[in-house]
Order: structure tokens, then sequence, then C-alpha cells
């Protein structure tokens, strides 16, 4: 009885904003930026500034400033501020079909799973780029010196 109640509930309210082209758009944003990925992005910023802050006192940051920071990150850019903005760069890109289209590719198993691996993948090619590119780059930097010797 509580599914059935649910899913009536899902339909009234999608068919209640079928007419709604904004709508479309952040349903598929909550969809595509699930609540784990904003978390897992404030993490990403104010991790490092905790771990700088411990390498240069060589001391742990206490728990209460380590949360003092998550929250200004939180406040700084909130979960439905960021929904609002992807949502209007996928509406400068995207028809409303277009996002239909998108959304059921998300809400498919192979969407459910792009989604719980995308993170994983993302981790996979910045570990690659780390480990190449800076090599790279004094490579290129100390060319660049040999060229401006030659005569």
């Amino acid at each position: 009885m509580r599914t059935f109640t649910a899913a009536l509930a899902l339909l009234l309210s999608l068919s209640a904003r079928a007419d709604d082209p904004r709508a479309v758009y952040m349903d598929a944003v909550r969809t595509m930026m699930p609540r784990e990925r904003y978390d897992a992005m404030i993490e990403g910023m104010y991790r490092p500034l905790v771990a700088s802050a411990e390498a240069r006192t060589n001391a742990k940051m206490p728990p209460e400033s380590v949360e003092r920071l998550k929250k200004a990150a939180q406040g700084a850019m909130t979960y439905d501020e960021l929904l609002t903005w992807t949502a209007d760069a996928y509406q400068r890109h995207f028809t409303p079909d277009e996002m239909k289209q998108l959304l059921a590719f998300y809400r498919s198993p192979l969407g459910v799973k792009m989604e719980r691996e995308q993170p994983k993948l993302q981790a996979d090619v910045m570990r690659k780029v780390a480990d190449v590119v800076p090599q790279r780059m004094e490579t290129v930097l100390r060319q660049q010196e040999q060229l401006k010797k030659t005569p």
C-alpha cells in the first residue's frame, strides 16, 4: 500500500509539472547530481584546507574547527544553489525533450551504474594526470629553455 501511495504521489507530481519546462531540468539535475555527490564536492573544498593547516602547524585541527570549515563550504554553495546553477547550464545547452532522454538514461540500470562508477573513474583519470603531467611539464619547460639558448 505504501509503495502504491508513493507511486501515485510521484505520478501526480510529474503530471502537475509536465507543462513546466523548468521542472524537467530540475528533475534531471536532481537525478544526475545526487546529494552524495554534492557532499563529496563540499568535502573536496574544505578537506585540502584542513590538510594544509595541519601540515603548517604539525597538529591535528580540532573537530569543531573542521566542522566550521565544512559549514562555511556548505554556506558558500548550498545543494539547492548547485542544482539551480546546473539546471541553468543544462537549459542553455539541451532542450526539454533531450533532458527527458537524459533523465531516462540516468534512471536506467546503465545510468545508475554510471552514476555510481563516475567518481571512481574520475579518480582513476586524475591519478594518471597527477602521475604523468608534472613530469611532462618539466620536460617541456626544459625544452623551451633549450630553444631560448639556441641561436
